[in-house]
């Protein structure tokens, strides 16, 4: 028997039991919750914590997307697919960057959300991924992104004092609407 939970907490609990990963959900179940539900405050709380995607695509891996409040299958859907296609964006951008430090023999580890989305874990790539993170030995890091700057990366106005002594460089960019970060580790002594 299931408590009684505010109305904010079953949604909460409802959003969790559907994208909770596992071989055996009760989808008649879930399927009944979501027909229930009141979908206020469920967009906020989905952009929030940034599982767009990954909601969009668990519902209809489910079965259970006929069961979504309309007003907020609309929503979702639409905002799905504007994350879908700024992801790829994302992707083409990450795809140039690694051929560049490829050709130029750098050797680098994509950090977050790049690296998830190669990695085919399941809804891995279903966050909204806003930039490049790229990790680079640190004897290393600053003469690529110069050199990336040579390719055709920008940096933004005044970058580099602005960024001079933190952890990573400036982020650059090459036209298309996200931007890469350099990632300079520190030594460890």
């Amino acid at each position: 028997m299931r408590r009684r939970l505010s109305p904010a907490a079953a949604v909460a609990d409802l959003l969790l039991e559907t994208l909770r990963l596992r071989s055996d959900p009760d989808v008649a179940d879930l399927g009944h919750r979501w027909a229930c539900l009141n979908p206020i405050g469920l967009a906020s709380l989905v952009e929030y914590e940034g599982c767009v995607l990954w909601l969009y695509e668990r519902l209809r891996e489910l079965g259970i997307w006929g069961a979504v409040p309309t007003e907020f299958a609309a929503w979702l859907s639409a905002r799905a697919h504007r994350v879908a296609a700024h992801n790829l964006l994302v992707d083409a951008q990450r795809d140039d960057l690694v051929r560049l430090l490829n050709e130029f023999a750098l050797p680098h580890v994509l950090l977050k959300g790049s690296a998830r989305r190669l990695l085919g874990y399941p809804h891995g790539g279903a966050r909204r991924t806003s930039d490049v993170d790229v990790l680079l030995p640190e004897e290393v890091a600053r003469p690529a992104w110069r050199r990336l700057q040579a390719a055709g990366f920008v940096a933004g106005a005044d970058a580099e004092r602005t960024y001079e002594g933190r952890f990573h460089l400036a982020p650059l960019s090459n036209g298309r609407r996200s931007r890469w970060n350099c990632i300079r580790p520190r030594r460890i002594a």
